[in-house]
């Protein structure tokens, strides 16, 4: 696993102290090994597919540290402590994560404004990270992580249970979505691809 001295400081910090990074960095092994199996780690290479792989690393990063008195509609920044600020600073991305898009206004029309890897991941990482927070409304929160996932489970599990996609299908000029893993909560992941862009966009290039 490649971890990084961050220079902005004097003395330089360290990411292997920073929790958030370090699952990040680790979640990269995992994305790559599932996307395109062992035999081809480098899938995620493309402005694009390397976006979701920064994106899943970021969220996987936000589920890890994620506290019981979270709040939906707060600020949870990435990597304050490797630039020096406080907790609440602005941190390494464009915006903290939030599901208040007054806080993070990322949408898919985003996606076009930047060939940077990281700042596609960001739009991905907001979806999931509002994904989570419906499912976390409906079933709940439970903090033993350790504990795995079991039926039943609380929504921060159900998110975690499977690397979540969504599966756009364009045919006969429409687009519909499938998300497999969640049966029921399909209203709150079209509610997602409603809000941060997706749906919208997607719609408007078939016809």
């Amino acid at each position: 696993m490649q971890m990084f001295l961050f220079t902005q400081t004097t003395p330089y910090r360290d990411g292997d102290l920073d929790n958030q990074i370090i699952v990040h960095e680790y979640g990269h092994g995992v994305s790559n090994r599932l996307t395109g199996g062992p035999s081809n780690a480098n899938a995620l290479d493309a402005i694009q597919s390397g976006g979701m792989g920064e994106g899943w690393s970021d969220w996987w990063g936000l589920m890890f540290t994620q506290k019981s008195g979270d709040q939906k509609d707060a600020a949870y920044p990435m990597g304050t402590y490797v630039l020096g600020e406080a907790p609440n600073g602005a941190g390494i991305r464009q915006y903290p994560y939030s599901y208040n898009m007054k806080i993070d206004p990322h949408t898919l029309k985003d996606f076009n404004a930047s060939a940077e890897v990281h700042d596609s991941g960001e739009i991905w990482a907001s979806a999931l990270w509002d994904m989570s927070w419906l499912l976390i409304e409906k079933y709940g929160f439970d903090p033993d992580i350790a504990g795995g996932y079991s039926a039943g489970a609380a929504g921060n599990k159900l998110a975690r249970r499977r690397r979540p996609t969504l599966t756009w299908r364009v045919k006969h000029g429409s687009a519909s979505t499938e998300v497999a893993p969640y049966g029921s909560t399909h209203s709150g992941c079209w509610r997602v691809a409603n809000c941060r862009g997706a749906l919208k966009r997607i719609v408007a290039q078939t016809r």
